[in-house]
């Protein structure tokens, strides 16, 4: 992999606002062509104890809170506020919305025309996570069924739970294209472990020492990412992934919408249930 990623046009597409930062912070500056960072989720729970712990009155107060905490932090990379769009989905009910998201985002890319799109992996830590790989690796395919030029889809490692324990900036082992390791000098550390003080939520548990991408590669998103339990399917909001993998083969079912192809599509507003 070449460093055409940094130097062409780009969008990044992320969960929650800090990903960004937490998975690719030390290397946001250098992506000299940034055009969009998508943020699919609001960063807010329904579950007061997210919104509480962090001392917001409302879910909507704690959504303005995260996306201000974020705005400050790209900013120390250059990413000025128009380039920030978010789709507004509440935070871990993308699986509800994952055809909602797939419009908005083949929209974005038809009108926008991005030569490299960054996104999540599929890992099965996060339902939000997945909901990214899947959405945008399917908008992307849309936009081939459509006769159009696609953007070169990339992805960052985050976390996951293979084998029952915690890894983070690692792929899931196995067959993929190969990932390079982007590994952080003491400047692009300085700069990251700034970004982080930006959040008042502790990321402490992610070093700050590597980052890696590689091409994504073709998933089939009606198989497990992973043998065993996936980390979203345990704790008090669990998805059973037989319901998520469902819901992701409804939306790949889903009627084709074209009037985004000439770039003159309409909104990108998902809402919610």
């Amino acid at each position: 992999m070449d460093d055409g990623v940094f130097s062409g046009t780009a969008a990044i597409v992320v969960a929650h606002p800090d990903d960004e930062v937490l998975w690719l912070g030390g290397h946001l500056d250098r992506f000299a062509q940034l055009g969009r960072l998508i943020h699919v989720t609001d960063g807010a729970p329904l579950d007061p104890r997210f919104r509480e712990a962090a001392g917001s009155p409302s879910r909507p107060a704690y959504a303005r809170s995260r996306r201000a905490e974020m705005q400050r932090a790209v900013a120390l990379a250059g990413i000025h506020e128009e380039q920030c769009l978010c789709l507004d989905v509440i935070d871990r009910e993308t699986p509800f919305h994952l055809e909602a998201i797939t419009r908005a985002l083949y929209e974005l890319f038809c009108a926008e025309r991005p030569e490299h799109v960054l996104t999540h992996a599929y890992e099965g830590a996060h339902m939000d996570h997945d909901a990214c790989a899947f959405c945008v690796r399917e908008a992307v395919s849309r936009m081939e069924r459509a006769g159009l030029a696609v953007p070169c889809v990339l992805e960052f490692a985050a976390y996951h739970a293979w084998a029952g324990g915690f890894r983070c900036f690692e792929f899931l082992p196995g067959e993929g294209p190969p990932a390079r390791t982007l590994a952080l000098d003491a400047e692009q550390r300085r700069k990251k472990q700034a970004m982080y003080a930006c959040f008042s939520q502790p990321l402490t548990a992610f070093p700050i020492a590597v980052e890696r991408i590689r091409r994504a590669p073709v998933y089939d998103f009606s198989r497990r990412p992973h043998e065993g339990p996936l980390m979203y399917e345990t704790g008090r909001a669990a998805v059973p992934f037989s319901e998520w993998a469902a819901r992701a083969a409804a939306a790949e079912a889903a009627p084709p919408r074209t009037e985004a192809a000439s770039g003159g599509g309409g909104g990108t507003e998902v809402r919610d249930r």
